[in-house]
């Protein structure tokens, strides 16, 4: 055997040993998502009211960009007291620049960016608008008794169940029904963006 074959196989059992585990033996993966953070392309951010009461709505408008990457998301409500939550496409409340939410990259270490533009408190200024947009309610929930401690909430955690792929120039919104008095409201999103193969 050559000498550089020697020390390639050197550097495939370094490595080896590298991606294993000191205790079990077994071999260190990551999964995909998980790779998205580690590659900077993965965000995250939150909104939270305090003192909502029956009746009122918290809403969190999010717009993925015109490219060819996309999101791949999970959101949640969290609530401390009953409430119904929505999640449309296609919504026709529109952005409010001063009400925008930061997206921040998940890895803290990278300039990146996220495409999408996100605020809370959309504004109804659909008399401007051209042509009609049918708003589509992709999934809705009502968790709690009036009045009693929750939740699983709304949304999830699981990205296997729970994760939705958005479509490209798409308007999309979170609405929360406070079905209780001195409710506290917390919206999260959490993504990243990929370009499908």
């Amino acid at each position: 055997m050559a000498a550089s074959e020697i020390e390639i196989l050197k550097n495939i059992r370094t490595s080896a040993v590298r991606s294993r585990d000191s205790t079990t033996n077994a071999t260190n993966t990551i999964d995909y998502a998980h790779h998205e953070v580690h590659g900077g392309n993965a965000y995250a951010s939150h909104y939270t009211e305090i003192d909502v009461d029956t009746g009122e709505v918290v809403r969190v408008r999010f717009e993925t960009a015109n490219t060819a990457k996309w999101p791949h998301i999970l959101m949640s409500a969290i609530t401390t007291l009953s409430s119904r939550a929505i999640f449309i496409e296609e919504t026709t409340l529109q952005h409010v620049a001063a009400n925008a939410i930061t997206a921040y990259n998940r890895n803290r270490n990278s300039a990146n960016t996220s495409g999408m533009t996100i605020c809370h408190t959309p504004i109804d200024n659909s008399s401007s608008s051209s042509g009609e947009t049918v708003e589509v309610i992709l999934e809705q929930q009502t968790w709690g008794t009036a009045g009693k401690g929750t939740s699983p909430g709304f949304g999830g955690t699981v990205r296997g169940s729970s994760e939705w792929i958005l479509k490209p120039n798409t308007a999309y919104l979170v609405e929360v029904v406070s079905l209780a008095d001195n409710n506290i409201i917390t919206v999260s999103l959490d993504w990243y963006e990929h370009t499908n193969k």
